[in-house]
Order: structure tokens, then sequence, then C-alpha cells
């Protein structure tokens, strides 16, 4: 049995909430609770331009589900490609949270002027995917610490919250359960990978990732919706077309996949992409990128 809560802001058109609702007639062991939340976090300082004010959501989700002990969060740019039922059974006595690490942030943090704060960059995981121990969270009152942090200017928002206030409660899982398509060594040979990533990632872990990713995180400003050349947009197209009808498909789905309808910076971005793989250059400048 799924219970599925979806974080929205109070602003998500009522069709919309039909429509991710309509699920429960279709499969009989799922339950969807639309959990409004209005204005929260509005006032948060986001850095980055495409993450939204939604991603401080997942900060208080110990107190939105007070009657649950565990739970998976995901952000919305992601596939499921199997089961994930054992991660609620994984021993997560003495943790906050089992998160995949984000090797490639602190290259970024390095250039970001933090104030009180900072997070460690060895242990930096990636938020989007988290296994999350509620209850000891709200025994710890960890939320009260959330809060806190919130109201500081953070490059990476939430995530350099969560990475802050969890800081060695972390369990690291596998990379498969968060294969970010910002690896660009993922689509890269063995043989060139560098040592910064067999530092944190197995060789054996990151073969699983390419060949069985649990699940699959679009986390770039480049969506499959932009542009079919992402690593594993594939995955994404193949879920639109075996398992959302038609009729929805038009009516909902198709305009999100006209390039025409993004911002204009990304227009031109995914068409300089769209060229780029075409003349076989992409993957030779993001492997020259990935060496330096």
């Amino acid at each position: 049995m799924y219970k599925v809560y979806m974080l929205t802001p109070s602003n998500l058109p009522s069709e919309h909430i039909g429509l991710i609702k309509s699920l429960e007639q279709i499969y009989d062991n799922l339950e969807i609770e639309i959990v409004n939340m209005g204005d929260a976090f509005k006032d948060s300082k986001l850095v980055i331009g495409h993450t939204p004010i939604a991603s401080m959501y997942r900060l208080v989700l110990s107190e939105l589900l007070p009657d649950c002990d565990r739970c998976i969060y995901m952000d919305g740019d992601v596939i499921v490609c199997d089961d994930m039922s054992e991660l609620f059974s994984l021993d997560m006595d003495g943790y906050y949270i089992g998160a995949v690490r984000d090797i490639e942030a602190g290259q970024y943090m390095a250039q970001f002027d933090y104030n009180s704060s900072k997070p460690d960059p060895e242990g930096y995981v990636n938020s989007g995917f988290l296994v999350m121990n509620l209850k000891k969270i709200r025994e710890d009152n960890l939320v009260s610490r959330f809060l806190e942090l919130s109201k500081e200017r953070f490059l990476f928002g939430d995530q350099d919250v969560i990475n802050i206030a969890c800081k060695d409660k972390i369990l690291y899982l596998d990379l498969k359960y968060n294969a970010l398509v910002k690896y660009r060594f993922l689509s890269f040979k063995e043989k060139n990978y560098a040592d910064f990533i067999t530092k944190y990632f197995s060789v054996k872990e990151i073969h699983e990732a390419i060949d069985k990713p649990v699940v699959i995180h679009y986390a770039q400003p480049l969506k499959p919706w932009h542009t079919p050349y992402n690593y594993k947009g594939n995955y994404w197209y193949d879920y639109i077309n075996k398992y959302i009808g038609k009729d929805v498909r038009d009516s909902w789905i198709k305009d999100y996949i006209n390039e025409k309808r993004c911002d204009t910076k990304t227009y031109y971005k995914t068409l300089f992409h769209r060229i780029l793989y075409k003349a076989g250059i992409l993957r030779i400048i993001l492997k020259a990128k990935h060496a330096i």
C-alpha cells in the first residue's frame, strides 16, 4: 500500500489536483493526499534561480506526518525505476536521514560567501531523495534548527540547511538511489573516472547506478521535457508513452515538451545543447570539463 503526500503551494489549480488524484482510480493500492503549504517559507532567500520555494517544504515533514516514523522524500524531477521498499527496513538508529553524496557541490560552495554557518563539503549529500527518520527528528526537535537556519541565505537553500543540521547523523546510500544526471561521469568509460569520484563511490556502485538505477534524478536546469538529450532522458519519455494515456498526453503534457514554452535563456541553451549533441561534440566537451 502506497500513501503519497504531495506538498504544494496554495496556487496549484484544482484541475491539476484532480488529475493527480485520478491516479487513485487506476491503482487500488495508492492513496494520495494533497498538502496545501500555503505561504510557508515565502520569505526564504533562495540563490539558485531554478530552485522553487517548495523545496523548503521537506524541512517540516516530521510535523506534517506526526503518525509516521519514517518516510521517503523525493523531488518532482525524478523517475522511480525499481522497488524501494527495502529502504523502510534500513537500520537508521542514530541517523536523521539517509541520502546520496553530492560530490560536486563543494566546488560551488567554495566560491560562495557563507555567513555564520557553512556545510561540510566532504560529507555533503543531495536532498532530492531522502529517507527520513521522522521519529528521531521529532525526538531531537530538529525542526527548530531547520527553521532557524532557513532564515539564512545559503547557496543551495534547504539542501545546505539539511546538511548543516544533520551533520554526523547521515546514513550514506548507494548512488543508485539518486542517480544524478548532473554526474557526467555516469556516461564515461571506467578508465576515465577521476580519483575524486572513486574516493566516494566504488566502481561497482557506479555501474549499478548506470545499469540498474532505482531513482533517476534530473537535477539540473534542463529537464527531459526541455530536451530529449539529457542523460537517461529516454526513461522519462518511455514512462510518458507507456503509462500515460494519449488524451492526457495531448491535453497536459504535449505543450511542456514544446521547447518554445521554456523561457528564452533555457530555449537557446536547449538548442545549443542539441546542436552539440548532433555534431558529436557534447561528449567531448563534458569529458574535458570533467577532467579539469
